[in-house]
């Protein structure tokens, strides 16, 4: 059974993953649920596919962890217009003029680029086609409560003189 199956996740309503679910046989023969916060899951699933003699395994590791620092870090993808445009910015600009035109292209910074580009890929399809619209506005109207709630890492709260 594939741990990343998404319908045995339960969503912290920003994409990320809180708990799995997922069976395991049972000293009775009987198959049984158990729960697990995704964050040990997926690392104990990273580290046994680091060992993994297929490549693509852990590729698709590396690629997984870049699609999620990507929705961390910006905002659903808003039109088709939008998503080819970070994704030809990734490529051009990025990927062809700042390495395959500079170093080959065959270096640790454009294996980390291409790597960007798969990334705004999956980006696309996910928050463009894959999405409902209601899920959509869920998903903004989560992440703006949390921006209100958060403190502004810019300011500081400090107590008032003593004495």
């Amino acid at each position: 059974m594939n741990l990343y199956d998404p319908a045995l996740h339960e969503d912290d309503g920003h994409g990320g993953c809180v708990i799995c679910h997922f069976y395991v046989p049972h000293t009775d023969g009987e198959m049984v649920v158990q729960q697990w916060p995704c964050a040990i899951v997926r690392e104990a699933h990273r580290q046994v596919a680091h060992y993994s003699a297929d490549p693509l395994d852990r590729l698709m590791l590396e690629l997984r962890d870049e699609v999620g620092r990507a929705r961390a870090k910006h905002s659903p993808m808003n039109s088709p217009h939008e998503g080819y445009a970070v994704m030809r910015e990734e490529l051009e600009t990025e990927l062809f003029v700042g390495h395959v035109c500079r170093d080959t292209g065959r270096s640790p910074g454009a294996r980390h680029e291409a790597l960007q580009v798969a990334a705004m890929g999956l980006r696309y399809i996910l928050d463009l086609i894959d999405e409902s619209p209601a899920e959509r506005r869920l998903s903004e109207s989560a992440v703006a409560l949390n921006a209100r709630a958060a403190p502004d890492p810019t300011t500081r709260d400090e107590a008032p003189p003593i004495g």
